[in-house]
């Protein structure tokens, strides 16, 4: 056949020859011959689909009791309304859908949560952008040579990983205060406050086609989904794993403004603990709900990652409904309706592929410098991300796993980025391991002991399940497979069968060829990769769903990008996949509730009934109550929780006589008599019991509940929930009583003029004329400053006041509380909170006025 020339000209093509096709990368559903992958595709998709049926049979899925019956109507209800809003706005004025459906979610979370969280939520996210912004800008980010939710999405989440580090730093100093969090994240939105209109989605100018019916019915989709996922972000939180341990990191930080991190009262003090640190400014100026409207806003950081790396392969209402289907997920509604790290760890991975895969677009080095502060970020959130962070570090940096493009430009990407920025993932990846090491002796503590050898080892009774054991062993072979993920989930999380999300049984087959690919698909090769190698090495260790969760979106963007060339090879069968995955996704929105208990009721529905927030906190969480009236009544005063450890906000010490604090477990687990178990809880200065009704299962059963019968008393019930307190006959230890003897006051010293009352012993003081006397005191106690005394001018005030000071004697804070004083004797009486550097206290005898104030009595107790 004749060379065809390319002229200036019409090209004259000989006759009897047909002109080439060209096909579009986006042409949907495009055919490509494939005789021979094609028949096999079909096979391997009709065996799934046998097997997805199969498993839903002898399973019997839809026997389970999912959904309250409450919850169930809520549910319908809200679908009900969302549909008939979506179906008005399709057939009058679809533009409006967002922007209505945007202005309805945010009036209801202000409605339930208040103004509050929602701006401190804002707040941060714009602070966070502004932060990423700037720093890739530095390394060469142009904005308008990105789509703007890509740019937005690797700049937020930049920033954040800088945020964490900051905070992690921090948390080693008593200066966390929401002031200077608020003037801290205020200034480089100033700096660089062109962001918002860069970033935000203006109305546009020119006009703008109206939506389709396929992309205005997946969005409508991706839509409903990710306003559930709100829905159940704006309760009170419920999880378990939040309030021992993931909402009391930012719940401490805000009343102690420092992080203490000592391995005995938490095992864990020392772990990464980056997506904490992401959640605590948000937590600082907003509170509970602004963390937890953080949370959400990493799954929609999740989704558009996601959204970004898909539709470079896929039509856009595909990309979208691949999308809502990977959000539809009941995996998704666990770690977005309750404070877990996995949506914070999932945004950093799905983000740092979505970076790596600009790599064959791009000469400038922004693209790995975001890599490298993402993944960095991700190794400092939690142990289990370095299965996904190593191979997608190896595809960032090694240029034969990399584009062509990028070979070709050392001018732009040199060497030199390279290492500085290999030296940067090391150091916001390390930082925590290397605290560890240096403060336990295992960089891994509480993990891998037996390995590293920490000479602050627990006891091995109370030791967390150890990287080496496999706590699935038990099960048959059968179910040590996807198929026992999906229809067994119970297995391998605590909830009901079918959490997984259905159409994972297909996304990981389909990731397989990704890994294939050639060079122009970078990322989703690195993703595939580090999908397949990360869920199989934790499956393989720690086989628990939320662990691999963070390889999830990396799945589904390598198994969703699939149907690309699947529409080539085979159209009809691209269709057929599209539409089992149409069906899978409200199946798997009707399986929201297998994920987690807390969601059986679905959303709190504030609008009609206000009181329901606590009907539902004091039936579902009544150990949050508890914490509060322990707050209001005693505050700063430890709490043995024998039940479950709902002690997120507390201010004094939690104590728990599990594997969070195996040391006091050891020792609850040693008494062998009340009596014995008595002067344990006289040691730590214990008077206040959190008991469920029911009683737990928990070690020494007999003992405690001796204990508890002949030792406590019944102050105040609220739910299934009891607080017991320790008689007042068996308090602890007397540090002192003044005066000795009722006739001296000799190890005192006096502040001005100090006058002896009637009575011998009696002292005569006033706020400028006092008594006082230094006492060493010891973290983790509580104590008790008791003054008995007279006012005989009517409207006199005492002073309760005790001064604390450090280890080398300087000043760090004072515990003081005015009161009314009466004309007869009475007794006046604090429980002061120790700062935590306190190592010693000046105990001040005073009136709180000029008038005179007579004092029989003082003493210091724990």
């Amino acid at each position: 056949m004749a060379t065809l020339k390319t002229t200036g000209k019409p090209t004259q093509r000989p006759s009897g020859t047909e002109p080439p096709v060209r096909i579009s990368r986006f042409q949907f559903l495009a055919p490509i011959a494939r005789p021979t992958l094609a028949p096999a595709a079909w096979v391997a998709f009709l065996g799934l689909v046998a097997v997805l049926l199969y498993g839903f049979v002898q399973e019997r899925l839809f026997l389970q009791t999912l959904w309250h019956p409450e919850g169930w109507h809520r549910m319908t209800a809200f679908a009900g309304l969302y549909i008939l809003g979506a179906a008005i706005a399709f057939y009058f004025k679809r533009e409006l859908f967002l922007p209505g459906l945007v202005a309805c979610a945010l009036f209801y979370t202000l409605r339930t949560v208040g103004a509050g969280p929602v701006a401190a939520m804002a707040f941060v996210a714009c602070a966070a952008t502004a932060i990423g912004d700037m720093a890739l800008r530095r390394f060469g980010l142009r904005r308008e040579s990105l789509p703007r939710a890509e740019a937005a999405v690797l700049s937020f989440l930049t920033g954040m990983g800088f945020i964490v580090f900051v905070v992690s730093l921090t948390s080693h100093f008593g200066v966390n205060y929401a002031a200077l969090y608020g003037v801290a994240l205020a200034v480089p939105l100033w700096m660089n406050r062109g962001i918002f209109a860069a970033y935000l989605p203006w109305p546009r100018t020119t006009p703008q086609r109206p939506l389709g019916t396929w992309l205005y019915l997946a969005m409508a989709a991706l839509g409903f989904v990710l306003f559930a996922h709100l829905l159940l972000a704006i309760k009170p939180e419920a999880g378990f794993d939040a309030l021992v341990m993931h909402l009391v990191v930012p719940s401490h930080m805000a009343i102690h403004h420092v992080w203490p991190f000592d391995v005995h009262r938490f095992i864990w003090a020392v772990a990464p603990m980056g997506g904490d640190w992401a959640y605590t400014p948000a937590y600082l100026l907003g509170g509970e709900f602004g963390s937890r409207l953080m949370n959400w806003l990493f799954l929609c950081a999740i989704v558009t990652s996601l959204y970004c790396l898909l539709r470079r392969r896929l039509p856009r209402p595909l990309s979208v409904f691949c999308v809502a289907l990977f959000a539809s997920s009941p995996i998704v509604a666990l770690v977005t309706g309750s404070l877990f790290i996995e949506n914070v760890l999932g945004a950093f991975i799905i983000g740092a592929a979505l970076a790596i895969d600009r790599l064959r677009r791009t000469r400038g080095p922004y693209v790995l410098f975001c890599a490298c502060v993402l993944l960095g970020s991700a190794a400092a959130a939690k142990i289990g991300a370095l299965p996904y962070v190593l191979p997608l570090a190896i595809f960032a940096f090694f240029p034969s796993l990399a584009s062509q493009k990028l070979k070709k430009s050392g001018a732009a990407l040199t060497w030199r980025h390279r290492f500085v920025f290999a030296a940067l993932l090391i150091i916001l990846g390390a930082w925590p391991y290397c605290y560890a090491w240096k403060a336990t002796g295992n960089p891994f503590y509480p993990f891998m002991n037996s390995v590293f050898r920490s000479p602050q080892a627990p006891p091995v009774a109370y030791a967390p399940p150890s990287a080496n054991v496999n706590p699935i062993s038990h099960l048959p072979a059968t179910w040590k497979s996807p198929y026992g993920i999906l229809f067994r989930t119970h297995e391998y999380l605590e909830s009901q069968d079918g959490a997984a999300g259905f159409q994972y049984l297909f996304l990981f087959p389909m990731c397989i060829p990704a890994i294939f690919w050639g060079r122009r698909s970078i990322g989703l090769r690195a993703a595939a990769c580090a999908a397949i190698l990360g869920c199989g090495l934790i499956l393989r260790s720690q086989p628990s769903l939320r662990y691999i969760y963070p390889g999830l979106p990396l799945a589904a963007a390598a198994g969703f990008a699939a149907l690309s060339p699947i529409r080539r090879i085979s159209p009809a069968l691209a269709r057929a996949l599209i539409a089992l995955f149409a069906v899978l996704l409200p199946l798997n929105v009707y399986f929201f509730a297998s994920a987690g208990w807390e969601h059986r009721t679905f959303l709190l529905n504030t609008l009609l009934d206000e009181n329901q927030t606590d009907e539902y906190v004091e039936s579902m969480i009544p150990g949050r109550r508890m914490v509060q009236y322990l707050n209001l009544r005693r505050p700063g005063q430890p709490a043995w929780f024998l039940g479950p450890p709902q002690i997120a906000g507390l201010i004094g010490i939690p104590y728990l006589s599990n594997w969070y604090q195996p040391w006091f477990a050891e020792e609850v687990d040693s008494a062998k008599t009340s009596d014995e178990l008595l002067a344990i809880v006289k040691k730590h200065g214990l008077r206040n019991f959190v008991v469920p009704l029911k009683f737990p299962r928990i070690p020494n059963p007999q003992v405690i509940r001796d204990f508890l019968a002949e030792c406590t008393v019944s102050e105040w019930t609220v739910g299934s929930v009891a607080l017991l307190r320790l008689r007042d006959d068996l308090r602890g230890s007397v540090v002192f009583v003044a005066p000795d003897n009722k006739r001296s006051w000799s190890e005192w010293q006096s502040n001005g003029i100090v006058k002896p009352g009637e009575s011998p012993g009696d002292m005569q003081v006033s706020v400028v004329n006092t008594m006082v006397r230094k006492v060493l005191v010891n973290q983790g106690q509580d104590y008790e400053y008791s003054m008995e005394a007279s006012c005989p001018v009517p409207g006199t005030a005492l002073r309760l006041q005790i001064n604390w000071h450090d280890a080398a004697g300087r000043f760090i804070g004072t515990s003081l509380e005015p009161r009314q004083c009466d004309e007869g004797w009475r007794t006046y009486s604090m429980h002061p909170v120790l700062p935590p550097a306190a190592h010693s206290g000046v105990v001040i005898v005073g009136g709180h006025g000029d008038k005179p104030v007579i004092v029989r009595r003082v003493v210091l107790r724990f």
